[in-house]
């Protein structure tokens, strides 16, 4: 669906009206497209992965990783991209987990959200699917300026028992 919503500055989502001002809710729904997977074969090789790393989590694999910015401020956009492939069916149903940890390891900031802004679940992945699977979040404007690790980790959606993780890039909040 490709919807539309406006805030005013406050934001406080606004009402949508037609002509007439008959209310429509607070979004309007503009079309519906349909998706449908590619059912091309590549390999790893063959994608153009920033940063890569190999680190294998049950059945999926992590291949990379996008940080466009390594130095960010407090209550800033920070941007992950992460690049996955399922290795096989993917029988879980995981929630991709990315934690901001201090240098003495302590969690600092945590998201944890299924793939695609929690609208592909892995259970729909297939055998060999490829993903670049963005993050976007605020930071918090509280955060503390200094030093930060950016990990990955992998949860059971159901358990929230942790598959794995993986110490991707290091990222510096300033002040």
């Amino acid at each position: 669906l490709i919807t539309v919503r406006v805030h005013a500055p406050s934001q406080v989502a606004l009402d949508a009206r037609d002509e007439t001002g008959r209310f429509w809710g607070d979004q309007i729904t503009l079309a519906k497209i349909p998706i449908q997977k590619s059912k091309a074969n590549v390999t790893a090789s063959q994608i153009n992965v920033e940063q890569r790393v190999t680190m294998d989590f049950d059945e999926l694999r992590l291949l990379g990783f996008v940080l466009p910015r390594r130095t960010i401020r407090a209550g800033e956009l920070l941007q992950v991209g992460l690049y996955w492939r399922a290795r096989a069916q993917p029988r879980g149903d995981y929630l991709v987990v990315v934690q901001l940890r201090d240098t003495n390891g302590r969690i600092a900031f945590e998201r944890a959200a299924r793939p695609a802004h929690n609208s592909y679940p892995t259970t729909q992945w297939n055998a060999g699917e490829v993903l670049l699977d963005w993050h976007d979040f605020q930071l918090p404007q509280d955060l503390t300026a200094g030093e930060y690790r950016i990990v990955v980790a992998l949860r059971e959606a159901n358990t929230a028992r942790e598959v794995g993780e993986f110490g991707i890039a290091a990222l510096t909040v300033l002040p």
